[in-house]
């Protein structure tokens, strides 16, 4: 049996066209025969991921791979569409503040995709009618990738974001729950999935990871889900600034990829 299995999550659960075949999702394909739906994009929020693991749900795959990422990843909206919005918040009269540009029909369509060099990029339901750009603050701040989509207006606004309001702890709890319900939806849709819960833990750096975030996921079965102790992808991978994914990609791949293949192999995916 060929199964569909989807793979959600940021730069490290994605490919890279620059050095084909060498991704752990690739080498799962051609080693078990399994069609690997890449759904991840490098810098993508957790929200964002959430958005994939809907999306996951929606395309009947038959099994889930997550990678959870970091709590320093926002959304931006649109600035030409929100711009739009304001202006008519200034112009009329009893406007309605619940208002947005964001559409919750069009799931993982929100994001932008078409500025990466992977193949998530190549699904029909991506860059239509996206509302939202979903990156790390520093690549909003620093990177060249938005700078035909973000004037100095809306980096001010991010600086001072930055400075005056984001609050990391608070977000990592925000982004904790909403991982935990996207699991809880695959589970009533009695999805198989894995989830590396390491990143949003901030398992893989030097610092101890947050325990106290553990419990957010504390009723997630252990066969569903990857503790920073069982893998870390800075302690158990060959990290390189090579390939988007991050990692080496001759031996990490592999590495990675037989890892989660016993894994899958646990919940009846063969």
């Amino acid at each position: 049996m060929s199964y569909k299995i989807a793979v959600c999550g940021d730069s490290w659960f994605t490919d890279d066209h620059n050095y084909p075949g060498t991704s752990f999702t690739e080498i799962l394909s051609i080693k078990n025969n399994w069609d690997m739906i890449s759904l991840a994009r490098a810098g993508a929020s957790n929200f964002a991921i959430c958005l994939q693991i809907d999306k996951a749900i929606e395309i009947d795959c038959d099994a889930v791979v997550i990678a959870t990422t970091t709590v320093d990843r926002i959304e931006i909206p649109d600035p030409v569409d929100v711009a739009g919005l304001h202006a008519r918040f200034h112009e009329e009269e009893n406007i309605d503040w619940e208002e947005g540009i964001y559409q919750k029909s069009n799931s993982i369509a929100n994001i932008l995709y078409k500025l990466h060099n992977d193949s998530s990029t190549k699904h029909d339901f991506f860059n239509s009618n996206w509302t939202l750009m979903s990156d790390t603050i520093g690549n909003f701040l620093l990177g060249e990738r938005y700078k035909d989509y973000i004037d100095s207006k809306v980096l001010d606004s991010l600086k001072h974001y930055l400075a005056n309001l984001y609050d990391p702890a608070y977000k990592r709890q925000i982004d904790t729950w909403i991982l935990s319900d996207a699991c809880r939806r695959l589970k009533e849709a009695n999805k198989p999935f894995l989830i590396f819960v390491e990143s949003v833990l901030d398992g893989y750096t030097s610092r101890p990871y947050k325990q106290e975030y553990k419990k957010d996921f504390g009723w997630i079965l252990d066969n569903n889900i990857v503790w920073p102790e069982e893998f870390a992808y800075h302690k158990d991978l060959t990290i390189t600034n090579e390939a988007v994914y991050h990692y080496d990609y001759k031996e990490s791949g592999t590495t990675l990829a037989n890892f989660i293949t016993k894994r899958l192999n646990n919940l009846g995916i063969s």
